[in-house]
Parts: C-alpha cells; sequence; structure tokens
C-alpha cells in the first residue's frame, strides 16, 4: 500500500494586498504565510507516514511570478524532497501562458529535480502498487472543442487510451471543474471556454482528486471518489469562511480517505450598516462600538481584518479612520486589509405639492426644505437659485 497526500492549489504569490512587508525578511506576510503553510502540511504528513505528495495544479498565482515567490515555493520543495518524498505536480490553468505552451512549472522539468514529476500534458506516473492519471488544466479552446460536450469525450477518449494496460489502482490528479460544484468564486476565475465534467468521466477508474476549485468537496465517497480538494490557503475574502483542508489517501482503502483541516491564518470582514440616518459627528463613535462588540466576540488576534461601512452620504466626511484602525491594531490583528466606506446618496420623496403650476422660487424652496442640510446651506442654496432664475427669466 501507498499512502499520497493531494494538496490543492498552492498559489504561491497570491493575496499578497492582504498583507505586509516583513521587516526581517522584506517578503510579504501572506507569502510568508503559504511557506509556513505549505511547510506545515509537509511536516504532518511526514509524521502520518505519507511518502507521495500530489500537487492539483496552479502552484503559482501569476503566469509570470516573481523571483521571489519562484524562490519560495522552490525552498518548499527542496524541503519536501529532502524529506523523502516523492512529487508529482501537474500544470494549473494560472500556471499556463497564454501565448505559448511554457508553463511556470517548466522549470522543475528542465532542470530534471529528482524527486519530482512534472506533468503540463496529460500523462500517467505509476508507482509499485498504484497509478497517477495527470490530468493538467485544459480548456475547450485546447481541445478545438466547440462545445463542452466534445471536450468532455475527448477527455474520457484520453483517459481510456492512458489507462487501457494499467493494473491496479488508478487515481486521477486533475484540475478540472466538475458538474455540481458548489462554487463561490468570482466568474472572471474561470475560462469562457471551461470545461465542465459529468461524474461519469471517471467511470472505471478508482478515484478522482481534483484542483481548480477553491471550495474543499466531497462529490462522490465511492464508484468512483470524487473529491474536490480546495485551495491551500485562504486567497481572499471569499474563502474568509470556508475550512481548508488536504486529502489523503490510502491506496489499499481508497473509499476511507482521509479528509484533513489545514490550520490557516483567519479573515474577518466586519461589515456594518449605518443607512437607516443620518450620524455625521456621531459615525465614528458608532463604528467603534460596533468594532469592539465584534472584537469582544471573535479570536481576531493575527487575524486579516476588512471593515466595509454603508452609510448615507454626509456621513462619510465625518469618519476618524485613523480612530479605527488604532483600534484594530491594538486588538492585535496582522493586517488591516481596509476601511472601506460606501456611500449611498439621500434619496428625496416626491413633493406633491411642487407641479408645473408653482412658481420656480416656490417650488424650489419647497424642494430644499425637505433636504437633510443644515439651515445655513439651505438659505445659501435658496439665495443661489433666485439669482440663477431671475437671470434666467429675466427678472
Amino acid at each position: 500500500m501507498s499512502l499520497v497526500a493531494f494538496v490543492g492549489d498552492p498559489h504561491f504569490g497570491s493575496s499578497g494586498q492582504l498583507g505586509h512587508t516583513d521587516p526581517a525578511t522584506q517578503l510579504n506576510s501572506r507569502l510568508l504565510d503559504y511557506i509556513k503553510t505549505f511547510n506545515a502540511l509537509v511536516d504532518n504528513f511526514e509524521r502520518q507516514g505519507v511518502r507521495i505528495l500530489a500537487l492539483c495544479g496552479d502552484q503559482f498565482d501569476s503566469r509570470t511570478p516573481p523571483p521571489a515567490v519562484v524562490n519560495a515555493f522552490s525552498e518548499c520543495l527542496r524541503r519536501t524532497i529532502d524529506k523523502g518524498f516523492k512529487v508529482v505536480m501537474i500544470a494549473g490553468n494560472h500556471d499556463q501562458s497564454r501565448s505559448s505552451r511554457t508553463t511556470t512549472i517548466d522549470l522543475y522539468d528542465s532542470l530534471k529535480v529528482q524527486g519530482v514529476s512534472v506533468f503540463t500534458d496529460f500523462g500517467v506516473k505509476s508507482f509499485e502498487d498504484f497509478h497517477l492519471v495527470c490530468l493538467p488544466y485544459r480548456d475547450r479552446k485546447q481541445f478545438q472543442a466547440s462545445t463542452n460536450e466534445e471536450a468532455v469525450q475527448a477527455i474520457k477518449q484520453s483517459l481510456a487510451t492512458l489507462t487501457a494496460n494499467l493494473q491496479g489502482p488508478k487515481l486521477v490528479l486533475g484540475h478540472f471543474m466538475m458538474e455540481g460544484t458548489v462554487s463561490h468564486e468570482e466568474s472572471d476565475n474561470f475560462s469562457v471556454n471551461e470545461i465542465v465534467l459529468p461524474n461519469s468521466t471517471f467511470d472505471g477508474l478508482d478515484a478522482a482528486f481534483l484542483g481548480h476549485i477553491h471550495n474543499a468537496e466531497v462529490l462522490k465517497r465511492k464508484g468512483p471518489v470524487i473529491v474536490n480538494v480546495g485551495s491551500m490557503e485562504r486567497i481572499n475574502f471569499g474563502d474568509r469562511k470556508q475550512p481548508k483542508s488536504t486529502t489523503i489517501v490510502d491506496t489499499a482503502d481508497i473509499e476511507n480517505f482521509k479528509v484533513i483541516e489545514t490550520p490557516t491564518r483567519s479573515m474577518f470582514e466586519l461589515a456594518f450598516d449605518y443607512t437607516d440616518r443620518l450620524y455625521k459627528t456621531g459615525i465614528t463613535d458608532r463604528i467603534i462600538a460596533d468594532v469592539q462588540a465584534f472584537v469582544a466576540e471573535n479570536d481576531v488576534e493575527g487575524a486579516i481584518v476588512r471593515v466595509a461601512a454603508r452609510m448615507k452620504d454626509l456621513d462619510v466626511y465625518y469618519v476618524n479612520q485613523e480612530r479605527i484602525k488604532e483600534l484594530l491594531l491594538a486588538s492585535k490583528i496582522d493586517t488591516l486589509a481596509g476601511i472601506q466606506l460606501v456611500s449611498t446618496t439621500s434619496k428625496q420623496s416626491r413633493d406633491q405639492a411642487i407641479t408645473e403650476a408653482v412658481d420656480a422660487k416656490k417650488a424650489f424652496g419647497s424642494y430644499v426644505k425637505n433636504l437633510t442640510e443644515s439651515e445655513a446651506m439651505k438659505k445659501s442654496l435658496v439665495k443661489a437659485a433666485e439669482q440663477i432664475i431671475e437671470e434666467v427669466d429675466g427678472k
């Protein structure tokens, strides 16, 4: 038997905007989070006797990752190999260049890194007692298919050819979207030519462990097992409520696979709505009180926090963001990812007294009377409007 760990979408280099520069290393704190998470996973796998690590694609977040990001991932990979692991990785959509057939992970294939197998095309990595059927990301355009059905048929034919003479358990390592997937991700994350695979794609195989969808989800528990492994880390605030996990499989007992939750940095969005009325000079105190209440009920220490407050347009000018920032930093959060103030224009109800028969000055005076501006401002508006009306009317 073999124990295999599947890690989804490492996305090294992602979510830098949610971090800060670490003074000791000059690296982004989120990159340090990714390094820490990857290494902690490998240490856990080692303790459990795992010796094969399968990476489900999107090793990097960018198709042109900065040198610091490539170096960080490479050091994690070297550390893993030094521990005696065999590593298999496939190309995800973020790893592939749009202008050529090169990928961000070609480097590890070109250097012939011992212990690392790289698949940028469909293929099979065979071990003593099982086979990993590797399906890197493809879209309909890459298959020259005009419909999803055509692309699915092409994939099924490829699988049939790849596995025709294989004996023993056959586990798919892929980077595709499945039908019935519950995804809360932005549509911009996916190609207009996205291929959506039905469960029947893997009929005749033993299991499929897939990257690409960042929310971990077990789609089928047997005949065959199908699992969205999910992303290794929380990529953005859309992931803040999604637990992160990895999957460990015993090739002698595939259906009893284990899903292990991954400790990652917490993210909180403090969403407040103050559109019920105007607060003016009291708006900051109201926000401060709500932030204090949230901090008292939630463990925000070491977390990434964002404040999103909706309020009437006039209240925006009275918000003291520095006071809010100081309070959150004093709560020992790791990063304040922004204070977003969303203003809503106060809508005036239609004044039934204003009709075409009403004098222009009286009509404007009636309109101004219903505004929420100060009395001094209302008088200034009326005075200016009367001057304009007199000039237009020649009076």
